[in-house]
């Protein structure tokens, strides 16, 4: 796996196995080479394994030698170890940690290393995507979409002053007309449609009638109560803008 770590229970020194250990004659030295042990096993193309290279175990020899001590301490270590079930050895002489992928979680290891490669080729991918234009025509897409929305609202919007400016019948100040209809809410526009034609029953000499836009600034129509009254229908249009305008 080429982990160039090994994972230590921070009570270490608490396991009644190490504790036993340590007081032996040289116990210090066979702590040491104990951890010694778990990183060649993790060094290991086989974790767990105490090996010099592919099916080349570790001799107690090459062990002494390695780690620098009497080879009575090495001897005395694996004897030590084994009788404790921290190690095994099999027929042919390698040595393998006892449950070595469990206490190090290796399986646990592997699966974040999976996720993280494939997180990684998603993003190569995405990147790639990117570089290819694919991204950027999708963006343009919605971009598309979002114009020809913009497009229909502005439509919808045109259509219904068109209808109020023909009602209302005062040719005059339409360019701010428009401004202050277009800050309207669906519900005012609904009740100026509902009191206009009785306002221009009311009013049938033009000069009389406000400027739309004085009209539509003053919210007139909340004001002209009584005309209510007198509402005639008008037309058959129905404002299609509800759902942008809300």
């Amino acid at each position: 796996m080429n982990l160039s770590f090994i994972k230590l229970d921070i009570d270490i020194l608490n396991d009644s196995k190490i504790k036993f250990i340590v007081r032996l004659p040289d116990g210090d030295k066979l702590f040491r080479f104990w951890i010694g042990l778990l990183c060649l096993a993790m060094k290991s193309a086989r974790p767990g394994i105490i090996e010099i290279g592919d099916n080349i175990p570790f001799t107690p020899e090459m062990l002494a030698n390695h780690f620098d001590l009497e080879l009575t301490t090495v001897q005395l270590a694996l004897n030590t170890f084994e009788k404790f079930k921290m190690i095994e050895v099999w027929d042919d002489g390698t040595m393998f940690i006892t449950n070595f992928i469990k206490h190090q979680k290796l399986d646990k290891i592997e699966k974040a290393r999976e996720v993280s490669r494939l997180s990684s080729r998603k993003y190569r991918e995405k990147i790639k995507m990117i570089s290819d234009g694919h991204v950027k025509k999708n963006d343009e897409t919605d971009k598309e979409k979002e114009i020809d929305k913009d497009k229909d609202k502005e439509q919808v919007l045109l259509q219904e002053f068109d209808q109020f400016w023909n009602i209302y019948d005062k040719k005059v100040s339409k360019e701010r007309s428009f401004n202050l209809w277009e800050k309207l809410n669906v519900k005012e526009k609904e009740e100026i449609f509902k009191v206009i034609p009785a306002y221009i029953d009311a009013t049938p000499d033009k000069q009389y009638r406000k400027n739309p836009d004085t009209y539509l600034r003053n919210k007139s129509w909340n004001d002209e109560i009584y005309l209510k009254k007198s509402v005639k229908e008008i037309g058959n249009f129905v404002p299609e803008s509800n759902h942008y305008l809300e």
